[in-house]
């Protein structure tokens, strides 16, 4: 098969590595600020547990058997956490590195299938997607899942390709990875493009051929380390209360109800659900390339349309029909939440890279222009006014670096080729990673309460047991005292204390403490607001102080 042709790309190899390192070093950024609560400080102390007990197989989260995710993320969170101490930057440094690991993927398939400019213009539309930047400061799962779903995908089409056993084995390896990092639901989106190629095709004897099925034999024993696991924490104790009832079974719970129970809303977890939810989610997920995607779409269907239906390009409908089944699943399904978009994001860019150099219209080009230099306008604008109202040190450079960008597309207004598209595109979202990972967040921090708490906590009182009372914050749980424990009546706090103890807490819940068995001093008061989800009552000066918690520190001693 002919390789796809491209246009006006002949500068694009010289500053090809420069822009992708400029890229990396700005995600880079994240990698030395403070952990984003409350679910990436949970899924920190689940790691952190992991780390201080040497307990691989039990998962604890909220003080209970934790049964919400599968190991992989905790796993390799905590080997980072041996190696470089218990801290946000080896939390996150697994991450970051499965982020460069994604970036090589995407451009191995856009340099194999397509050509090296695709692949240049893929990995760069890929490293510099909105989402893609936050992933990499609010570290969850999703960029593991979205790293070892494209690689699977890869060596599955090196396997059509190359026929070689090798490929098989390392496709089913990252199938396995993908499958312990989120659920077996993954599989739609690793096989689905496959699937519906040979049907379009009509290659019916690719569903009988054995290596499909050595693939699946070869991932189901690479996860069962996974299944070890979830036997010997759940289905062995069967007495253990999860989810408010008795006899849960982890096997069960990662088979089906933690994929098919969310996709139907009748799991143990539910959630919400919008026909058009993901349409909007994946317009600003994928900024500043969501025009460009959507022109790109409507060109391959025409495209394809035009050819009646005839698969001419077996790789670029592969990547795109399992974008699109992966698509339809999401807003058919009755659990909804805007992170899982990003495992399509691989998909996507090559979709939008093959677009912007194959589309032969000025015009389009134009758009896709205008829309950066609205888009860079916006995040000038919005930065500034949020950061001035929020008093936010270092604000005042936004202003300066808005205008060295806005000059840089001044100067290159009517240089419309896709080259200078992707310069522009980059130089925005790396101003953004650097701003969002540097000034915003780190500012913002202080109002993690239990994080500056659990700060305070280490430094002034790092050998003294700390409770917390009432209340549960992942936050404190992470930076906090690792023996942290529960204490939910006053009552129970006596018999606690065989020594002095620390209480943490909602300084509300200080107040009408019945303190006749022991004294109880508050040490110092923590502001906390969740930062994640910011509002306008919190961005107004006047009005912050009516949004805000207050959390408290106390030192605890029996007086009786």
């Amino acid at each position: 098969m002919q390789k796809t042709t491209n246009l006006n790309l002949k500068t694009l190899p010289q500053i090809f590595p420069y822009l992708l390192a400029v890229l990396f070093l700005a995600n880079a950024t994240a990698l030395f600020s403070d952990i984003l609560g409350p679910d990436a400080t949970l899924y920190a102390f689940i790691a952190k547990r992991i780390s201080t007990t040497n307990d691989f197989v039990n998962l604890f989260g909220n003080g209970y058997d934790w049964l919400d995710k599968p190991h992989l993320p905790f796993w390799l969170a905590a080997i980072s956490f041996k190696i470089f101490g218990v801290n946000a930057f080896a939390y996150k440094l697994p991450n970051f590195l499965a982020y460069i690991l994604a970036n090589y993927y995407v451009y191995a398939i856009g340099n194999t299938y397509f050509n090296k400019n695709i692949a240049q213009l893929s990995c760069l539309i890929f490293a510099s997607s909105l989402h893609i930047i936050l992933c990499n400061f609010d570290v969850r799962a999703e960029i593991f899942l979205t790293t070892f779903i494209i690689a699977s995908t890869f060596y599955i089409l090196k396997s059509i390709t190359e026929d070689k056993i090798s490929q098989i084995f390392l496709a089913a390896f990252f199938a396995a990875m993908a499958v312990i990092t989120k659920g077996i639901f993954v599989l739609i989106t690793i096989g689905a493009g496959f699937v519906l190629h040979w049907i379009f095709t009509k290659q019916w004897k690719e569903f009988v051929k054995p290596k499909w099925y050595l693939f699946v034999l070869l991932t189901f024993i690479f996860i069962i380390p996974e299944l070890y696991c979830l036997y010997m924490q759940f289905d062995m104790h069967p007495e253990k209360i999860i989810f408010g009832k008795q006899n849960v079974s982890g096997l069960k719970f990662f088979f089906w109800d933690s994929q098919f129970g969310r996709f139907f809303n009748n799991g143990p977890i539910t959630g919400e659900s919008e026909k058009l939810f993901f349409v909007h989610t994946t317009l600003w997920a994928y900024i500043p390339w969501c025009i460009a995607l959507v022109l790109g779409v409507f060109y391959v269907s025409k495209k394809f349309i035009q050819q009646k239906f005839a698969v001419n390009n077996p790789f670029l409908f592969i990547t795109n029909s399992t974008a699109l089944v992966t698509f339809v699943i999401f807003n058919l399904s009755k659990f909804q939440l805007p992170h899982y978009i990003v495992i399509i994001f691989p998909h996507l860019s090559l979709l939008t890279g093959y677009y912007l150099a194959n589309n032969l219209k000025t015009s389009v080009y134009k758009i896709i222009n205008v829309s950066l230099l609205l888009i860079l306008g916006i995040i000038i604008c919005l930065f500034s006014i949020i950061c001035y109202l929020l008093e936010l040190k270092g604000w005042q450079a936004i202003p300066l670096i808005g205008l060295l960008l806005t000059t840089i597309f001044i100067l290159y207004f009517k240089q419309i080729q896709p080259v200078f598209l992707v310069l522009k595109g980059v130089s925005i979202m790396c101003f953004f990673a650097v701003f969002l990972n540097i000034i915003y967040f780190p500012c913002l921090m202080a109002y993690q309460g239990g994080m500056m708490a659990g700060k305070f906590q280490q430094k002034e009182f790092p050998t003294t047991v700390a409770y917390m009372y009432k209340c549960n914050d992942y936050n404190f749980e992470f930076y906090g005292n690792c023996d942290l424990k529960r204490i939910e009546h006053p009552k129970t706090i006596c018999t606690e204390i065989k020594k002095p103890i620390l209480l943490f807490g909602l300084n509300s819940n200080f107040t009408n403490i019945n303190k006749d068995s022991f004294s109880l001093q508050k040490i110092k008061t923590f502001a906390d607001f969740h930062i994640s989800e910011i509002k306008l009552d919190f961005i107004i000066p006047k009005t912050r102080a009516s949004v805000l918690d207050s959390f408290s520190l106390a030192y605890c001693t029996r007086i009786k």
